[in-house]
């Protein structure tokens, strides 16, 4: 891990308090419509979680995941502060360019089907599945939002870096390792 990282990733706030517990190590990716060259890619393999309330819906989250949802609306951060609190790091990251191959995902990342559908089917068929390894700061830090972090795109260059200092594996290697080889199973070969 590095020292210090000036990179995030915006994610929905329910999603990130998922990843965050452990819950997952998969995320399903297709992008924001700022996008560089209007798609997505895996730009950077460190980084920090951008938690955002921008664009997440109910009907987009798996009912465990639910709660996490209704707790980030009734608990917001104070306008114009950002509480990062996970670095994530990609252990895997694979484009899905079969809609089965997606759905073959199922139960191991927090979107429903039909989520998961849209998701694949926006723009042009395909999307990213991504195995990132969390590590959980004791304490947020709480940066201060900025007009360059705004908008639907999902790599936020921060205004400055932050240290890493003291971030703990959320997920014992173990238990880490078998939550990324049943998804590694289920990945189509490459």
């Amino acid at each position: 891990m590095p020292a210090t990282c000036a990179v995030a990733y915006k994610e929905w706030a329910a999603v990130e308090a998922a990843l965050a517990q452990g819950r997952f190590v998969l995320t399903l990716r297709k992008g924001g419509i700022h996008e560089k060259k209007g798609e997505f890619t895996v730009e950077h393999r460190a980084f920090w979680l951008f938690p955002t309330l921008l664009h997440q819906r109910e009907t987009d989250l798996i009912p465990d995941v639910l709660p996490l949802l209704e707790e980030s609306k009734r608990h917001p951060p104070p306008e114009g502060q950002v509480p990062i609190r996970c670095f994530a790091t990609v252990t895997e990251a694979a484009y899905i360019d079969a809609l089965e191959a997606a759905h073959a995902l199922e139960g191991l990342h927090p979107f429903t089907r039909a989520a998961v559908e849209m998701r694949f089917n926006y723009k042009k068929p395909g999307l990213w599945a991504i195995v990132q390894r969390l590590h959980a700061l004791p304490q947020p830090v709480v940066i201060e939002d900025h007009r360059t972090y705004a908008g639907c795109r999902s790599w936020v260059p921060l205004v400055e870096a932050l240290p890493t200092a003291g971030a703990k594996p959320v997920l014992d290697d173990n238990a880490f390792e078998q939550k990324r080889a049943e998804v590694a199973k289920r990945l189509p070969p490459r």
